[in-house]
């Protein structure tokens, strides 16, 4: 099943990932091709470090990230359910705030033949504390999203 698509939306929650939040904006915003159009979604799940300033420089800085700001913790769950609902796009990318995609990640996807809703995987070291992406090595799953599915 080939999954070309042109519209993607971007979702990473996020909780006290002050040191981290950043470089996977950044590698984000760098690597996604002109011709996607995207949403970079960032839950910040109540952190109680400085994630949520980042966020708001990130913001500024970058049109294409949204800040969707839980004011109390309440776990990784609620925070996808979060950036699910404020998602514009019917695909939809889950990241880890400590994961880096490279200029390949989204090509890839793109154009991979799927055959699920899910592409389990798993993240390989790139650096210490610092986690790089592709298509064989995803840490979180990609999935096709009915809106149907979901409560608005």
């Amino acid at each position: 099943m080939n999954v070309a698509f042109d519209e993607l939306s971007i979702l990473i929650p996020v909780y006290n990932e002050e040191s981290n939040i950043a470089n996977a904006v950044m590698s984000i915003v760098k690597h996604v091709p002109s011709e996607v159009n995207y949403e970079l979604i960032v839950v910040n799940d109540g952190s109680t470090d400085g994630t949520k300033n980042i966020l708001l420089q990130l913001q500024e800085s970058y049109e294409s990230v949204h800040i969707v700001n839980l004011e109390k913790n309440q776990g990784r769950v609620v925070a996808r359910y979060e950036a699910v609902k404020a998602a514009r796009y019917n695909r939809v990318l889950f990241i880890d705030a400590r994961t880096k995609i490279d200029e390949t990640f989204i090509p890839s996807l793109m154009t991979s033949d799927i055959g699920s809703y899910l592409i389990p995987g798993t993240v390989e070291p790139f650096e210490a504390n610092d986690f790089y992406v592709s298509i064989q090595a995803m840490r979180e799953a990609i999935f096709y999203r009915h809106y149907s599915e979901l409560d608005r």
